[in-house]
């Protein structure tokens, strides 16, 4: 669960492990000093919205329940 089930490390963002400053800093870094790849998952990260929608969740989770039912 939780950002890694949208964010696919170096494809659509950059992932780092909880509480790791370190690392925190170095992925802020790394996008400051390489701009191609800072564009690059910046336009990726962009589909996101459309998986992460409220109105599109909330279909897929009352389809669900509705086939959980059996309407």
């Amino acid at each position: 669960g939780g950002p890694a089930t949208l964010i696919h490390d170096g494809v659509n963002g950059l992932l780092v492990p909880i509480w790791d400053k370190t690392a925190l800093a170095d992925g802020i870094i790394r996008l400051i000093e390489d701009r191609e790849i800072a564009e690059k998952l910046g336009e990726k990260a962009a589909a996101i919205v459309e998986r992460a929608n409220p109105d599109i969740v909330f279909e897929q989770w009352a389809a669900y329940i509705d086939e959980i039912i059996g309407r």
